[in-house]
């Protein structure tokens, strides 16, 4: 393609339209995550998030077709959904050990880091609809692996995906707690509490995992 044809494409219309598109969809959703971090899932709204932007909320509308769809775009771009299962195909217990831990321990630094996620654990705990359809894809992101697990238990008493499911309950409601408050002596906001949290976790999977072995 040579020059002239670039210069063509670089300054025609449709390239500007799809340029000011983005910087305006970027612009809510940024936007979204300061309204969250400052105010909480309680002061979100799509009138708030098109005042505060100075944007028309037709525009707003036009561009996400929905609140729920501007939650999810906010969301997805923070990796929520990253499928976790795409190169766990085959893999030994101590791959499968690894992987459960790993999911656990990227969920929790996810949370911790970004405040306005924790508000929006409590979105979805409200009902809010695309958190429950983010919340689905999450599961689906999820499933191969813990087929996996499901195979390797068969035959043993102890469920691998129900402790994951408890382990995973368990860090958000320690994210809700807040850093002024502690669970049972625990304060997620202190290092070394935060450490031995993970530390915990991954003795728990490592000795589920052993109790699996032995009575396989």
């Amino acid at each position: 393609m040579n020059k002239e044809i670039l210069d063509h494409k670089r300054n025609s219309p449709s390239v500007s339209r799809q340029k000011k598109e983005n910087l305006i969809k970027t612009k809510l959703i940024h936007t979204m995550g300061e309204i969250i971090r400052k105010n909480g899932y309680s002061g979100l709204n799509i009138s708030r998030i098109a005042r505060i932007a100075h944007i028309p909320i037709k525009v707003v509308y036009r561009h996400f077709g929905s609140f729920d769809k501007l939650i999810e775009a906010y969301v997805l771009q923070k990796d929520y959904c990253k499928d976790s299962s795409s190169d766990t195909q085959n893999h030994t217990s101590v791959d499968l050990e690894a992987d459960i831990y790993s999911i656990l321990e990227n969920e929790f630094d996810l949370f911790f880091n970004k405040p306005e996620m924790q508000q929006l654990i409590i979105g979805e705990l409200c009902g809010c609809k695309a958190m429950k359809n983010i919340s689905i894809t999450r599961e689906r992101g999820n499933e191969k692996l813990l087929k996996q697990t499901d195979d390797y238990s068969e035959g043993s008493d102890f469920n691998l995906r129900a402790l994951s499911a408890l382990l995973s309950a368990g860090l958000h409601y320690l994210m809700l707690q807040g850093p002024e408050k502690c669970l049972y002596g625990v304060n997620i906001w202190d290092p070394n509490d935060r450490e031995e949290v993970k530390r915990t976790i991954r003795l728990l999977i490592k000795t589920a995992f052993r109790m699996v072995k032995s009575k396989k």
